[in-house]
């Protein structure tokens, strides 16, 4: 049996659309963190071929 709180579908629907609508206004957001997440790989990588 599982012991999660059940979430209305309509209410997190709501929320996840405001988010996307939030991210479609402000696309330097995603901009950053895909350079915030490619350079964290890069050192990543430099760190385990070093």
């Amino acid at each position: 049996m599982c012991n999660n709180k059940l979430i209305r579908t309509d209410t997190l629907d709501m929320a996840v659309w405001e988010e996307v609508k939030h991210l479609l206004k402000n696309p330097n957001r995603i901009l950053e963190e895909y350079k915030r997440r490619l350079s964290e790989l890069t050192t990543r990588s430099k760190k385990r071929f070093a």
